[in-house]
């Protein structure tokens, strides 16, 4: 059988183009190098009860980009707490989660070089409202009564998409900072048997992995008018946490941006000169 002239003209369009091995080698070459050193960026995930001044601690991060998925929650930086952080920061209002996919893309790309940290606050919040949009998409309904339990499908693409912008904003030449809800469970006696981030065990876990520090922070009253914040970042048989920063205590009391980047920047040092 004879190929007509033009199907022939079409192959030989559509055929790869061959490279000689030599350029081949040089490419793959160019993206080969030794490890890097440890980089300037710090990322950390804060979860805890409302008013335990998880969005003060971030406010002390410099040149912050808050990205605003709980409404109204950022009035808290207008605080005096805040402000003595000494941080600056901004405000990106949450409008769809596309939006927020779009500028965590810009940020990977190093496009938004103006803002040395993003704050997600919360990240709980913004993986609700995906949810309600796989929901209302899939089943065409506005009743949350209806939402799928967490081994359906809605579930899992709702987790893979959050997995995949915290991705993102990993990639991005700044530190990343996200704030969430807490999931309590008790046992039939009512004492508690763990508390972590308001994910499921599977997102907790594939988070976990991106962060540099896991902590859960709370507020205990000293029975005098008085307060402290804990931030606890080592794992118990209750608590979810983790943390690859040495020099920090496994409970920090008061914690401040400063104090956690300060430790982050002495490990530096020590790793990178070694």
């Amino acid at each position: 059988m004879t190929i007509p002239t033009d199907w022939t003209t079409a192959l030989q369009s559509q055929a790869p183009v061959v490279q000689d091995t030599e350029s081949i080698v040089n490419s793959i070459m160019s993206n080969i190098s030794d490890v890097d050193e440890m980089d300037q960026w710090m990322r950390i995930l804060i979860y805890g009860d409302t008013g335990v001044g998880k969005t003060t601690l971030a406010s002390g991060a410099p040149r912050n980009l808050f990205v605003e998925a709980d409404i109204g929650n950022l009035v808290a930086l207008l605080s005096p707490a805040a402000k003595n952080q000494g941080g600056t920061f901004k405000r990106f209002k949450f409008k769809t989660f596309s939006a927020v996919e779009e500028l965590a893309d810009m940020a990977a790309q190093g496009h938004l070089s103006s803002f040395q940290t993003f704050t997600i606050d919360k990240l709980t919040d913004l993986s609700f409202d995906n949810l309600t949009e796989i929901t209302k998409r899939e089943h065409g309904v506005n009743d949350l009564r209806s939402l799928l339990k967490p081994e359906t499908d809605d579930y899992t693409e709702n987790n893979e998409r959050i997995r995949r912008l915290v991705a993102l904003f990993r990639k991005a030449p700044a530190h990343l900072i996200c704030i969430c809800h807490f999931r309590q469970a008790k046992d039939k006696g009512g004492a508690i048997r763990s508390i972590s981030p308001d994910f499921s065990e599977k997102l907790n876990g594939n988070l976990s992995s991106m962060f540099n520090l896991v902590g859960h922070m709370y507020r205990e009253t000293d029975g005098q008018g008085g307060a402290a914040h804990y931030l606890q970042v080592q794992p118990t048989t209750q608590i979810t946490a983790k943390c690859n920063i040495d020099g920090l205590p496994a409970t920090i009391i008061n914690p401040t941006w400063a104090q956690l980047y300060g430790a982050y920047t002495a490990m530096r040092a020590t790793v990178n000169a070694s």
